[in-house]
């Protein structure tokens, strides 16, 4: 979604399209994305989006600001997993396991107070669970 966007961009910065011409493909971009990917655009989350639903779904009721950060905790940690975490055959290796749970347990310590302890508890497991199932490995290592 966002390499679409940018070549867009690109293209009318190098004179290959008007402005006419970026806002007519904008318009056309915007009707064929899924309502998912315009809520992703919206809240300025792309992949993150997952890991922040598991976070704010249900409970707690969160405030603009602790939405902000509860968007920052997801994006750190996912591209902390992503980079650190998520090695070739993680989900086999009890260690690794291990490691991905206390790298969520840890980022989620930031989490802002209104998350009780079995809220958080819970927090931490369905991203845990989210990330087994998802995650093969790092873009890195043996892909996603």
């Amino acid at each position: 979604m966002l390499e679409k966007f940018q070549s867009m961009i690109d293209e009318c910065n190098a004179g290959s399209a008007t402005l006419e011409q970026l806002f007519e493909q904008l318009m056309k971009f915007i009707r064929t994305m899924s309502d998912q990917d315009q809520r992703a655009a919206r809240e300025d989350l792309e992949e993150e989006l997952a890991i922040f639903d598991l976070l704010t779904t249900r409970e707690p009721k969160l405030t603009k600001t602790q939405q902000v950060e509860v968007k920052r905790i997801a994006r750190t940690l996912l591209a902390k997993l992503k980079r650190e975490k998520l090695v070739l055959d993680w989900r086999l290796k009890e260690p690794a396991k291990s490691d991905v749970r206390e790298t969520i347990r840890v980022e989620f310590d930031a989490l802002p107070p209104v998350y009780g302890r079995r809220v958080w508890e819970d927090k931490v497991e369905r991203t845990f669970q989210f990330v087994f199932e998802k995650y093969l490995a790092s873009e890195r290592g043996a892909g996603l």
